[in-house]
């Protein structure tokens, strides 16, 4: 059997890398990723929402054939918009009288 080019210890090694490096693109981006926070908290408090969501998302992008490795970090903030409303009655016409 030939030998395995990709090996656990290549895993290993990614993953390390990419746990230094999130650990550094936080920092640097922290002020942004703070203002995002601060904005999205104020905007809550506004609409009188208790809760905030925040999503930070972590991406790694290996090309082997370059020997290259891309770590991306990012954040976004839940919104949520919705319009409730009845279904109408097909032996009555429209309810509410829309269009």
């Amino acid at each position: 059997m030939a030998e395995e080019k990709y090996t656990p210890e290549i895993l290993r090694d990614i993953f390390k890398r990419s746990a230094r490096r999130l650990i550094e693109l936080a920092e640097e981006g922290s002020d942004e990723l703070l203002a995002m926070i601060h904005r999205q908290a104020a905007q809550a408090q506004d609409d009188g929402k208790q809760k905030l969501v925040v999503t930070f998302n972590h991406a790694i992008k290996v090309d082997f054939g370059k020997n290259a490795q891309l770590d991306t970090l990012g954040g976004s903030t839940r919104l949520k918009l919705a319009i409730r409303s009845g279904l109408d009655d097909p032996a009555q016409g429209e309810l509410f009288g829309e269009e």
